[in-house]
């Protein structure tokens, strides 16, 4: 991969910067600087690629009227598989609800029956 080979001159380029010292000045820190910042401008490109393919590809579904494609696609980038939440014991959402309701009619009591 192109970012792998980027980051890997980018160490080499700091190794060698590492072992004169690490001076602020001279052809071992310009050159460590301008390979970092290859690879840091590499990695930004890679990411606006990466959001752009995937807007592409959202907008292409809509366009040929695929709906499966489209939520497919969506759900790989928005939607993800957690596992299910142990609150208190409980794991279905039902039984979850239940406990926040009664922890918070516990919790949520008027001081006075006429003020409520």
């Amino acid at each position: 991969m192109e970012l792998s080979a980027l980051k890997q001159a980018s160490l080499d380029a700091f190794n060698l910067w590492s072992a004169v010292g690490k001076p602020r000045s001279g052809q071992e820190f310009l050159a460590m600087k301008r390979v970092k910042a290859g690879y840091e401008l590499a990695i930004r490109n890679k990411e606006r690629s990466s959001q752009q393919s995937f807007t592409n590809s959202l907008n292409d579904a809509l366009l040929e009227k695929d709906m499966d494609s489209f939520w497919r696609t969506w759900r790989s980038k928005f939607c993800s598989n957690r596992r299910p939440t142990v609150i208190d014991g409980c794991s279905d959402n039902f039984s979850i609800a239940d406990k926040f309701a009664s922890m918070f009619k516990s919790t949520c009591v008027p001081m006075s029956a006429t003020n409520h």
